[in-house]
């Protein structure tokens, strides 16, 4: 598998949409991403760009760059623990707008979801009878 087909499949796992979503979380330009993709560019991307699209995508610089696999680190396992979650379409979304938006939408939207009144735990008594 080469660079792009790993870009492809990275994309796609994060749930990215279009490329122009990608450049907007990543901070690479959507003329750069798909000259990657397209692999028309005469050499590869900088160690820089593949650090910004591997960390918007989630996915380890090794693997992306070089396709290796197994030099996990701590940041690679919690992804890969929360992986294995079930997420719905309404928090798909939500995942999907957050990954989109800005850094200061992110921010923003981090600040929110903190004051947002927490619901109470299913087993929980309810004290108001």
């Amino acid at each position: 598998m080469n660079f792009s087909t790993r870009l492809d499949e990275a994309m796609r796992k994060a749930g990215f949409k279009s490329q122009n979503a990608l450049a907007r979380a990543s901070g690479v330009s959507q003329s750069s991403i798909n000259r990657i993709l397209k692999s028309t560019g005469i050499s590869g991307p900088e160690t820089t760009t593949v650090r910004k699209l591997a960390d918007a995508c989630g996915v380890s610089f090794e693997w992306l760059n070089d396709g290796i696999i197994g030099k996990s680190s701590s940041k690679d396992k919690e992804m890969e623990r929360y992986a294995l979650v079930y997420v719905n379409e309404v928090e798909l979304k939500i995942i999907t707008h957050y990954r989109e938006a800005t850094l200061a939408g992110q921010s923003l939207l981090e600040t929110m979801a903190e004051d947002l009144p927490k619901a109470s735990p299913p087993d929980a008594v309810n004290d108001e009878s």
